[in-house]
Parts: C-alpha cells; sequence; structure tokens
C-alpha cells in the first residue's frame, strides 16, 4: 500500500469519528513519519510496519474519547469504519469510496453519516464515589456517638429521675 492509500484509508477512518483537528494533528504526524522514517527504508515498507489504518485509527479513537470522556460521546461508537467484518476487505480495494456504520459499501460520494452528539456525563468517578461512601461513613459514626451519647444520659439521668418519679407518685398516692 503506498503512503497516500494509507492516509486516505486513515482520514477515512476517523473522519466523523473525532474533531477535524484531531484528524489533522494525526495526519500530520502519520505524514511526517512515514516521511523522515522512509529515508531509512522506502515508504512503502513504513507503511507496512505501521499495519492497517483501520485499526491505528480505531486506537486514536479510543483514546481520544477516554481522554475525553465526560464531554465527548458517540452514539454509533461500536459500528465504525475500521469494523474487520463488513463490505471493507483486507486487499484494501475500494478505499476510496465511502462506507457507511452498517460497514455496508456505498458508493455515492458525500456524508457517510457519521455525526457527534456530545453529553453531560452524569455517572460518578471513583472518587466522588469514594468521598461519598466516607461521608455516610461518618454520618454512621457521628449517629452511634450521639447515640451513645443519649443512651448514657438516659441511663445516668433520665432513667432515676424517672424511678423518682414514679416513687413520688406512689407515695403521694399512699398519702391521699
Amino acid at each position: 500500500m503506498s503512503k497516500n492509500e494509507f492516509l486516505e484509508l486513515l482520514r477515512a477512518a476517523l473522519s466523523g469519528e473525532i474533531p477535524d483537528l484531531e484528524i489533522e494533528s494525526n495526519m500530520k504526524y502519520y505524514e511526517e513519519y512515514i516521511r523522515t522514517e522512509g529515508y531509512k527504508t522506502s515508504e512503502e515498507e513504513v507503511v507496512n510496519q505501521l499495519g492497517d489504518p483501520r485499526l491505528i485509527a480505531k486506537t486514536i479513537i479510543d483514546t481520544y474519547q477516554l481522554s475525553h470522556d465526560s464531554m465527548f460521546h458517540n452514539a454509533n461508537r461500536n459500528k465504525g469504519f475500521y469494523d474487520t467484518e463488513g463490505a471493507y476487505n483486507n486487499k484494501y480495494e475500494g478505499y476510496k469510496d465511502d462506507y457507511n456504520y452498517d460497514g455496508n459499501y456505498n458508493k455515492s460520494k458525500g456524508s457517510s453519516g457519521r455525526n457527534f452528539s456530545f453529553h453531560v456525563n452524569t455517572s460518578l468517578t471513583w472518587i466522588q464515589k469514594a468521598l461519598i461512601i466516607a461521608i455516610i461513613v461518618l454520618l454512621v459514626i457521628v449517629l452511634i456517638f450521639v447515640g451513645g451519647v443519649l443512651l448514657n444520659i438516659l441511663f445516668t439521668v433520665a432513667i432515676p429521675l424517672l424511678f423518682i418519679y414514679i416513687v413520688y407518685r406512689i407515695i403521694k398516692e399512699a398519702m391521699k
């Protein structure tokens, strides 16, 4: 596979999965890498050593989404250009044409149907969960402490006062 074929496949696999700025950054990196390594060996050999551009794209997309998980979410994440099943074959035939999410070959040019959706992450991080657990444990300890103090007051003050009150009532009733 040539350098241009590799870069076109990589761009097609990244298109619609991550922002254009990220795509351009990665394209520049791989173009520069192939060019500089191509001085030592042929560009075609460097491309072959890099491997399947779909798998590279999958790694780039996964890394991007992990690092931007709280604000970035692609609803069709598990069905992308880089899937090994579908119309795309391992001989890189038809690389210039678009592939849509269901893996079907689409000869018409234009949008491949990929889009972004942004959301607010409502799940708690492990730090937030640990903080909630710590607060709950602290509340339980405070309740046990307060309960212990109340029981101590009850047994040292309230029960003797209750006992004195009952004796007083019995004496008062007996004197009538």
